[in-house]
């Protein structure tokens, strides 16, 4: 279906989140490969196996001239936010005393120390704000120059956030599961937070593909066909608790009824 979008002329290119090596097995087969693969990045994780073999694949489309089937790696959640669905209280990431020691040292913040590092790194970021303070403070990370031996250090946190002491259970969380019996092709799961904003928590690749994760009772989930940029919605789902402590629902598609 996106693949006769592209021919069409309703999108120009295709970007697809969360892929893994066999999802990008069956990707390269196609004959339209996405241009942007957004997967979540961050210091301690920083998916460096999958990041290599994208560059392989663009150096291989370069040495035979086909420069359009080169992929664009873009990273997620690259401040950390994706942590707090792995069960931690803080962000280690906005926490981090090599972080914070790095920003010191050159009067800017940990964002901003990030933005570089990872662009650096040949990673597109996602710096998405509303506030315009923040989005000046963005466009200034290139103001100061971390030095080699300062890239490198962030590139050592992969794979070690801190561990950390868990805090008593709240008695409003949830553990919940989601399985896919909305589409044959990947859903994307979103968070929608006070602003009825849609953060991305994840996706289900296809049809019986689950999704597991922690919330709180009253949260809201919204459920989109992977690529679907108008705004239509598969499902919505809102964590009740007093169905219990660990949930599972099979989200099906009920478009028309939204």
């Amino acid at each position: 279906a996106l693949e006769e979008a592209v021919d069409s002329g309703l999108v120009r290119s295709i970007g697809i989140c969360d892929v893994d090596n066999r999802l990008l097995d069956k990707l390269l087969s196609k004959r339209i490969v996405p241009m942007v693969i957004q997967n979540w990045f961050d210091p301690f994780h920083q998916d460096k196996a999958f990041r290599r073999r994208i560059e392989s694949i663009n150096k291989e489309q370069d040495k035979l001239g086909k420069v359009d089937k080169k992929i664009l790696y873009q990273g997620y959640s690259t401040l950390g936010n994706q942590w707090k669905y792995q069960g931690y209280e803080e962000n280690p990431v906005m926490t981090s005393i090599r972080l914070l020691a790095i920003a010191k040292k050159y009067g800017v913040s940990i964002p901003q120390v990030l933005f570089q590092w990872a662009t650096r790194r040949g990673v597109m970021v996602l710096p998405a704000s509303n506030n315009p303070s923040h989005q000046l403070s963005n466009l200034k990370s290139y103001d100061f120059t971390l030095t080699e031996k300062e890239m490198a250090s962030i590139d050592a946190l992969d794979g070690k956030p801190p561990q950390q002491l868990k805090k008593e259970r709240d008695t409003n969380e949830v553990d919940i599961q989601f399985t896919n019996h909305a589409s044959d092709g990947p859903v994307d799961v979103f968070w929608v937070d006070s602003d009825e904003g849609h953060v991305h928590v994840g996706s289900m690749q296809k049809a019986g593909a689950t999704l597991s994760l922690t919330s709180y009772h009253g949260h809201s989930f919204v459920f989109k066909k992977s690529g679907a940029d108008d705004g239509s919605l598969l499902n919505r789902h809102i964590v009740d608790k007093s169905f219990g402590s660990a949930q599972n629902h099979q989200i099906e598609d009920k478009s028309e009824e939204l």
